[in-house]
């Protein structure tokens, strides 16, 4: 009986699947024909399993042991090993520079970030009934000048419940003139200082200035200068009658400043309170049985952040930066019209509260400089003093 075409088909497909595999063992031990072409022996030579099997074999008879039959070796042959990150540069090269400009570059912009947030702060603050402009230091040259403000490492000081209340007391005139203690400032004040050395241009008017305080008033002076650099600075502004008559010389030591923040530009504050608990200065005082104290005591400074705990003992004038403009101006011949009416009343602080300090531009002339100041107009200004 003829065999049909898909009998065959049929009967080559079973001996296709009856033909057995070799086994794994034997499949290891048959080589390639490019491993025989490379002379890595016959087939007959190579009976023995290969190191490869051998070591995947004696892993699966670990994994498949019980963790706690297996040894410490073995637990830790499964924990991949660590490989150190090895530098590029080969041995005796120099090694990578890092850059480290982004960090501080990020720490100044974030230190002047928090300095710029509290001059915003500050000048929103009102005190009393007195509001600080807010257009103060974007008029003065020298503010504009500095980028980065001033650092605040100590809390802003208040004034004390007896201060406002005294503040507020209406004011008497009196009899008779009596003496004040007037506390001066240097740079800004009295005099241009750059550079922070030791010369200076002295304000217009200054020799006259201080003849007028040291006939009729006590004079001390309080800089946020170091006191190397102010008592050089005093002994060539004053005479030497007048730096002997001095009731005090403070520097920058007498600010209460922390010690690591010593050298840096921060935000000082000149509270009177310590200037009156001194024994030195209370007995300078030429009225018997009478102290200083906040009735006759007057602040001549440029910045009214520094009197924060006393505002209204301050007498304020614009910061003298040796411009152009203010070599022919005689802000210190009003002053002392303002401190001729001061020494007439008795509560220093009521009446400045009252009647703070004003320059009148109108006022400025040669002709006042000379009734006011009693010396030429054209005296001191813009003169270099070392």
């Amino acid at each position: 009986m003829p065999i049909s075409p898909e009998t065959n088909r049929l009967a080559a497909r079973v001996n296709k699947l009856s033909i057995a595999r070799p086994s794994i063992e034997q499949a290891d031990d048959q080589l390639t024909t490019q491993d025989i072409g490379n002379g890595k022996g016959s087939r007959a030579t190579r009976k023995k399993p290969t190191r490869r099997r051998k070591a995947a074999s004696k892993q699966q008879e670990i994994d498949s042991a019980p963790i706690a039959s297996r040894t410490r070796s073995q637990l830790n042959a499964n924990v991949p090993a660590f490989k150190p990150q090895q530098p590029q540069a080969g041995y005796g090269a120099e090694p990578a520079q890092v850059n480290k400009a982004p960090k501080k570059q990020k720490k100044k912009r974030k230190v002047a970030q928090n300095a710029l947030e509290q001059f915003a702060e500050h000048q929103q603050t009102a005190y009393l009934d007195r509001e600080l402009p807010a257009d103060r230091h974007q008029n003065s040259y020298a503010r504009r000048k500095k980028k980065t403000p001033r650092l605040k490492v100590m809390d802003r000081p208040q004034p004390a419940e007896y201060y406002l209340d005294a503040a507020i007391q209406p004011p008497r005139r009196l009899t008779a003139p009596r003496p004040l203690l007037v506390i001066l400032d240097l740079n800004g004040t009295l005099l241009f200082r750059q550079n922070r050395g030791r010369a200076f241009v002295a304000r217009p008017h200054v020799t006259a200035f201080l003849d007028y305080l040291f006939a009729n008033h006590k004079v001390m002076v309080w800089s946020s200068a170091k006191p190397e650099n102010v008592d050089p600075m005093c002994q060539t502004l004053f005479t030497q009658e007048q730096y002997k008559s001095l009731a005090a010389i403070w520097a920058r030591d007498k600010l209460g400043i922390p010690e690591h923040a010593y050298n840096q530009k921060v935000q000082v504050y000149k509270q009177l309170s310590w200037v009156w608990n001194d024994t030195l200065i209370q007995a300078s005082n030429p009225v018997p049985d009478q102290m200083w104290d906040h009735t006759n005591t007057v602040l001549i400074d440029d910045s009214a952040e520094k009197a924060a705990s006393e505002p209204h003992n301050l007498v304020e004038i614009e910061e003298f930066e040796d411009r152009e403009d203010q070599k022919t101006t005689n802000v210190l011949g009003q002053v002392i019209s303002y401190l001729e009416e001061l020494k007439m009343w008795d509560n220093t602080c009521s009446y400045i509260r009252s009647s703070p300090f004003k320059y009148q531009a109108e006022l400025d002339s040669p002709a006042a400089a000379v009734g006011l100041a009693g010396g030429d107009a054209n005296e001191d200004g813009g003169v270099a003093l070392h």
